[in-house]
């Protein structure tokens, strides 16, 4: 009787890795998976890896037995062994020795970098790009890392290749500088498996390159311990910092070479990329950084005057109230007030002339030209303050006006020379929202339909890139901590926050933002 209730012996049906595999992961767990339930004490007994790896035995079900061990050894010939006389539940016993090879898998190895070694004149902007044979856990290659001089930095995954990842230094690099990056063998693969040696590569910084496709903007901090200034920021969301100056407004010059800050004091630096910032000897509610070579135009009690590059300052006009550089930084238009009649006038400091754009009826604020130079874009206040007109005058052929939107609306931007950008209330409790004018349907009817972005998400402050491909922002979004960066299309898709608030990494509230050149 108690033979036939053995009956035949317990077979194997399946095993993991399979015999003879190669490149078997260190960290893959070895299973037996067996013809019916198994008396599990006499299979655990029986079972071992040659050669030897520390571990232990489960069965998540009555049919399997799975082995999960410390990481193996790497490029290694092992064999999994189950010796004779392990037993089904039932007590029928198989009499034979099983066993099988499988060789694991070769240790990680850096195959790239991005500048390569010996690579000369790398932009001071530019990210570390590191390439492996597989990914990389991310903790164990932080703390691999080692730059000379040292620098702080961030590993982010590259969403393109899970072999790399972009190391992002804090700060731009310094230029014409050698770097020197080392890799240590405590960096492992996310299998477990140590980079083995050292691994190291150097690159030479050149000069400072202006920043391209790139978001400046201005934080305030919601802790003592952190200080205001200007940071920069990309795709990749991670903020760095680019002036360590407190400010409440700031342009980028034509060039895209340095900024133009208004700091907290209420004086005007100037503040070259990789330079020190120099000090500008005027006052002024605005001003705005001319061409290489022609100066600076500023605004102040109405006056406004142009600091030529050899230190001569050239009144333009009284009775100013607002201006605007042109992209080039070639002319400036600004408003003046006489009477209920407000003039749009241009200057060219070059020249030092001016000429008459536009006579309007009202005041006039919000002047701001299209990305080619090609018209003049402003907003015409209401006597009540509320409801507004936008107009576009055409500086091209026939130089005509044109009405383009009204209503309660914020100043112009220019998306690109067909396109305007307003914000106005979006509805219901949205707060406001964007809208994208087009010239060529002019004048628009703003409608909430067409708010950007749809959702509870409200805008402030926003600045389309130079591209005109996508429009960046801030908002609050119910956030008690303050405002933060968003950017999105054009046409309101592709919504994402590029900072998010962190009472260590990033304890700010954003403000202001801007791109840099396209």
């Amino acid at each position: 009787m108690a033979l036939g209730a053995c009956g035949s012996s317990p077979q194997i049906v399946q095993i993991t890795p399979s015999r003879g595999a190669r490149g078997v992961r260190t960290d893959q767990t070895v299973s037996i998976v067996f013809d019916r339930a198994m008396n599990e004490a006499s299979v655990n007994q029986r079972f071992r890896l040659q050669p030897a790896a520390r571990g232990s035995i489960s069965w998540p079900d009555d049919h399997t037995l799975v082995f999960s061990h410390a990481v193996l050894r790497t490029d290694t010939d092992y064999r999994a062994i189950l010796a004779s006389g392990y037993a089904s539940r039932a007590g029928a016993v198989n009499g034979l020795t099983h066993s099988w090879p499988f060789h694991t898998e070769s240790p990680p190895s850096m195959t790239g970098s991005s500048p390569s070694s010996g690579q000369s004149g790398v932009d001071p902007s530019a990210y570390i790009d590191l390439s492996f044979s597989r990914p990389m856990n991310l903790s164990t290659l932080a703390s691999a890392i080692s730059i000379s001089p040292q620098t702080s930095f961030s590993l982010v995954p590259d969403a393109s290749d899970a072999n790399s990842v972009h190391l992002v230094p804090a700060t731009l690099l310094q230029p014409g500088r050698r770097y020197d990056v080392a890799v240590s063998s405590a960096a492992r693969d996310r299998h477990g498996n140590d980079l083995p040696g050292r691994q190291r590569f150097h690159f030479y910084t050149g000069p400072v390159q202006p920043l391209r496709q790139w978001i400046t903007f201005t934080v305030s901090p919601t802790s003592a311990s952190a200080r205001g200034g200007i940071y920069v920021v990309n795709q990749l969301g991670l903020p760095r910092p680019l002036l360590s100056v407190p400010s409440s407004a700031f342009s980028w010059s034509p060039d895209g070479t340095s900024l133009l800050v208004h700091t907290l004091t209420g004086g005007w630096i100037d503040a070259p990329l990789g330079r020190p910032a120099l000090p500008l000897p005027f006052n002024a509610s605005w001003a705005g950084a001319l061409a290489p070579g022609l100066g600076y135009a500023y605004l102040g009690a109405g006056s406004l005057s142009v600091l030529t590059a050899g230190g001569e300052v050239v009144s333009v006009a009284q009775g100013v109230t607002t201006a605007s550089v042109s992209p080039d930084g070639r002319r400036i238009a600004f408003a003046v007030t006489a009477g209920s009649e407000t003039q749009i006038r241009a200057f060219d400091p070059g020249l030092r002339a001016q000429y008459l754009i536009q006579a309007e009826h009202g005041n006039v604020d919000g002047l701001t030209w299209a990305p080619d130079a090609s018209a003049i874009a402003y907003r015409m206040l209401a006597p009540d303050g509320r409801s507004s007109q936008i107009k576009v005058r055409y500086l091209t052929g026939a130089g005509a006006s044109r009405l383009v939107t009204r209503g309660q609306v914020s100043d112009p931007l220019w998306v690109d020379p067909q396109h305007l950008l307003v914000t106005a209330p979006g509805g219901a409790g949205t707060g406001d929202k964007v809208f994208v004018l087009s010239l060529a349907t002019a004048p628009v009817t703003i409608s909430a339909a067409d708010a950007m972005p749809q959702g509870p998400v409200d805008v402030t402050s926003p600045a389309p890139s130079g591209d005109g491909h996508q429009i960046a922002f801030v908002s609050a979004s119910g956030r008690a901590e303050g405002r933060q960066l968003y950017v999105m299309n054009a046409d309101g898709t592709g919504l994402r926050q590029l900072t998010d608030w962190d009472p260590r990494a990033f304890p700010y509230s954003v403000a202001m933002p801007a791109w840099t050149s396209p």
